[in-house]
Order: structure tokens, then C-alpha cells, then sequence
């Protein structure tokens, strides 16, 4: 109704990923005034000083904005998805630079150890050095691998204590927001705080078949069980035994 503090404007997010993860999140801060601007225009809409504080600001980073080939390593001077996912150790991290830029930061991105890292330890002290009280205020690490993409998450969080404050210079970390340095949520089991509507839709989908199932005699051998196809085809163990359908998981046993 008032906007935003004069502190916080313009509050810029940036999002990485492009999965469920991501768009979920999107989804929410879309709810929302929000205006879109491209990663490469974030220095010249922060200079133009054209924003509002009853407007949020939203920038999606994808691979090409979030890794770039290594100098002399890569074929291919520029973003190659398929370089990347089978030699990434010719590429480096890139996001850092739109860092100075941001206010939060939800990171949603798939990754592995064998990744570059996004957002490492040594880059947010250089932010805090370069920059008295930088713009970034929250790192949302939906992704929560510890000192993983981004290596400042050092711990997983939850719903009760969701948020530590991780301090540049020191490398300690403290629960709560309160302190030098950047917030960081780190919730690593996020998603299941929101279950109603996965709920809903699968109590919607679980109920016709109810009255089937209750009624059910399991003690009656395979062939004559009486369950709907849909569960009878799901059906692994029956009285202690591998059906017919899942029986090449034997070889998987001790």
C-alpha cells in the first residue's frame, strides 16, 4: 500500500534454474508488481535511477549468465551446454558479478560437485570489502547442497530457525538475521512446508479407489486378490514375495 522502504529500493531478485524449483518460487514473488530486466541491463537500470518503490524487480540467470568457459580450456568461447555438462571443469562460475546488483538471491539450480561453484566464499568478501553496506541483503538457497553451489549455505536450516547471518570477514555464522553479512535460508526440506495443494490433488486422486482397497482380502493368494488395476499393477511384495512384474528386482538383493 506504501511501497517499499527507501533502503530497499529498487529491491532486485535474481533466480537461478529453470526447473520446478525455480518456477515455483517465481511463481510466488509474480504475486507481486514485478518488472523483468534482462541480467546484461542491471548496471544501466541501477545507473538510469528509474524505479519505484511500489514495483519488485526480477532477474532470471540462467547457464549462459551463470557460467562461462575457462580462458584456453574451451572449445568453444562462449556457453555449450553440452561441453559443459560433460567437461565442466573447462568452465567457471560468472554470477558473482551481478552480486553488487541484487537484493536476494533464490537459488534453484540442479547441481553437482563437479560444477563450478555460483557464489563461493571468497566472492561475498570481496562484496563486503568493495562495498561498506552492499545491496545484497538474502541469499534463498532452495538448493541447499552444504558448501555446495553457493559455499556460504555451511548448514541446513529449518522452518523453526530458518535464517543464520554469515559473516564475510570472520567466515562464522549466526542464527538469526541480526549481524554483519549476508541472510542465508537454507531450508533444506523447503518444499513439503507447502503441501496443501500437493495434498488436495492426491487425496482427489487417492479417494475413488478407497472403497476397493478397504475392501481388499490380502490374505488371499495373487491371482485371486481383488484390487483395482491401477494398484494392482503397483503392487511389488505380495505375502512376502516379489510379484511377477517386479521380479527382476531379485537381482538387486543381498
Amino acid at each position: 500500500r506504501h511501497g517499499l522502504p527507501e533502503a530497499l529500493v529498487p529491491f532486485v531478485c535474481g533466480f537461478t534454474g529453470r526447473g520446478r524449483v525455480a518456477q515455483g518460487a517465481q511463481a510466488i514473488y509474480d504475486l507481486f508488481p514485478v518488472v523483468k530486466i534482462p541480467a546484461e541491463e542491471l548496471h544501466d537500470f541501477l545507473a538510469g535511477r528509474k524505479f519505484s518503490n511500489g514495483t519488485l524487480y526480477k532477474v532470471v540467470l540462467n547457464k549462459p549468465q551463470l557460467y562461462r568457459p575457462r580462458t584456453g580450456q574451451a572449445l568453444i568461447q562462449e556457453f555449450n551446454w553440452y561441453e559443459f555438462q560433460t567437461y565442466p571443469e573447462r568452465y567457471e562460475g560468472q554470477l558473482e558479478q551481478y552480486l553488487p546488483y541484487l537484493t536476494m538471491l533464490i537459488n534453484g539450480i540442479y547441481w553437482e560437485p563437479r560444477f563450478p561453484r555460483l557464489v563461493t566464499r571468497e566472492g561475498i568478501r570481496r562484496l563486503f570489502q568493495q562495498q561498506s553496506r552492499p545491496r545484497l541483503r538474502v541469499i534463498g538457497d532452495i538448493t541447499c547442497d552444504i558448501e555446495g553451489s553457493i559455499e556460504i549455505t555451511l548448514k541446513a536450516t529449518n522452518m523453526t530457525n530458518p535464517v543464520y547471518v554469515y559473516n564475510p570477514f570472520t567466515g562464522q555464522i549466526q542464527d538469526g538475521w541480526e549481524g554483519e553479512g549476508v541472510v542465508v535460508m537454507a531450508v533444506d526440506k523447503l518444499p513439503t512446508e507447502l503441501p496443501r495443494e500437493a495434498s488436495e490433488a492426491f487425496g482427489k486422486a487417492l479417494l475413488p479407489f478407497v472403497p476397493d482397497l478397504a475392501a481388499a482380502d490380502f490374505s488371499a493368494p495373487l491371482e485371486a486378490l481383488q484390487l483395482p488395476p491401477e494398484f494392482r499393477r503397483a503392487l511389488i511384495v505380495h505375502r512376502g514375495r516379489l510379484t511377477p512384474e517386479f521380479e527382476y528386482l531379485r537381482q538387486h538383493l543381498p
